[in-house]
């Protein structure tokens, strides 16, 4: 059987946690992300990866994060929005977020970030 896992992020949260003893109890792997100086820790959001290994983080300053499936960070994308982002979702190309007043976010992967 394959681990469940769980991830809860918020202001100062990041929790990335297994579900553990026959769907009883919560262990928690990770209790904070660190992705080095500079990065913001009020992560607004975060969803799965199209391929199912990572996850992606969104900031309350525009950085987006990409973790493993061991909770571990991995990279910042390049080239963030640099604003608030309030949602991101898995599209079939990449990645797609949303911010403050409408805005959305495209993010195409390339063959390096796959």
């Amino acid at each position: 059987m394959q681990d469940m896992v769980v991830l809860v992020t918020g202001t100062d949260t990041y929790k990335y946690m297994k579900l553990e003893d026959n769907f009883k109890t919560f262990n928690v792997v990770h209790a904070e992300l660190n992705a080095g100086e500079g990065v913001s820790k009020e992560y607004t959001c975060h969803t799965m990866a199209n391929d199912t290994i990572q996850y992606v983080i969104g900031t309350a300053l525009g950085e987006i994060l990409v973790v493993n499936m061991r909770g571990e960070f991995l990279l910042s994308v390049p080239q963030c929005p640099g604003m608030r982002i309030d949602c991101i979702l898995p599209w079939t190309r990449g990645l797609i977020c949303a911010g403050p007043d409408g805005m959305i976010f495209p993010y195409e992967a390339t063959q390096n970030e796959s």
